[in-house]
């Protein structure tokens, strides 16, 4: 029996991966995501700039779609990137 689960992470008090920094990463843009995969147990790790760090042992980041989000600087919202796990 397996158990299909998916939430949000706090890796710093398990392990340490080898994400880039959020400053690294915001500079790349919004939208921008890590991924992580642990082959023995089928677990993907996602750093989404707009979110937490997230775990899921069913959904990976095949396909990317795109969300709506506001920007404060263009004071309109802009469409970016999100992983399918996100969603």
């Amino acid at each position: 029996m397996v158990i299909d689960a998916g939430g949000t992470v706090r890796v710093n008090r398990f392990f340490s991966p080898q994400f880039s920094a959020d400053k690294a990463m915001l500079k790349k843009g919004r939208g921008t995501s890590e991924i992580l995969v642990n082959p023995e147990s089928d677990v993907v790790i996602v750093k989404w700039v707009d979110n937490n760090i997230l775990a899921s042992n069913f959904i990976g980041v095949d396909t990317e779609d795109t969300a709506k989000r506001w920007d404060k600087t263009k004071k309109k919202y802009i469409e970016i990137k999100r992983p399918q796990v996100v969603k």
